[in-house]
């Protein structure tokens, strides 16, 4: 623990694209471990991580989103997550969904886009977050998330793994804003 989460974030942020995914991968993992998730946030995991978010390979960026929906579960996490470029990467997710090309058939990263919506869920819980939810117009992309899905739903083939993506797109994003709305921020 100690200086090695420290020194594997210099390397995603100084290092070879091979090493980057290597040591992606390994800071992922110790985003989701219990017992080393703090350590890793307070050693600087949570910049290195969103600076590869949408360059490193398809599956290494779900799992960066898992890693993150992993530790907004946490309110020692979560407000660090806030504070620092994650939330505004989380929304470009979700934004990307929107912006694609009209021929193109198929959404952007639907496995990221639902772990990036399952981490909006997960901050939506703790109440010091909502508001900064709000002040970032998390509620006006959810609703847009819920249309974009609900869309994609309708027309993905029934049990296919697109729609089974959209399903838990849209029941993470009504969780998301039933928990901005009990506080009044909707």
């Amino acid at each position: 623990q100690g200086g090695a989460v420290g020194a594997l974030a210099n390397v995603i942020l100084n290092g070879s694209a091979a090493h980057k995914e290597a040591v992606g991968s390994v800071l992922v993992s110790l985003c989701v471990d219990l017992d080393l998730s703090e350590a890793a946030v307070r050693e600087g995991v949570l910049e290195s991580l969103t600076s590869m978010a949408t360059t490193a390979s398809e599956v290494l960026q779900e799992e960066i989103a898992w890693a993150f929906a992993s530790l907004s579960a946490s309110a020692c996490n979560a407000e660090p997550m806030a504070d620092s470029i994650v939330l505004n990467m989380l929304l470009d997710i979700l934004k990307e969904q929107r912006q694609r090309p009209q021929d193109e058939a198929r959404p952007k990263r639907p496995k990221v886009c639902r772990q990036g919506t399952w981490a909006l869920a997960n901050l939506s819980v703790h109440s010091m977050i909502k508001p900064i939810l709000a002040e970032h117009d998390a509620v006006d992309e959810l609703v847009r998330q819920l249309v974009l899905w609900n869309e994609e739903l309708s027309t993905a083939a029934a049990g296919s793994e697109l729609s089974q993506t959209a399903s838990l797109i849209l029941q993470q994003a009504t969780r998301a804003l039933a928990n901005l709305a009990c506080v009044g921020t909707i």
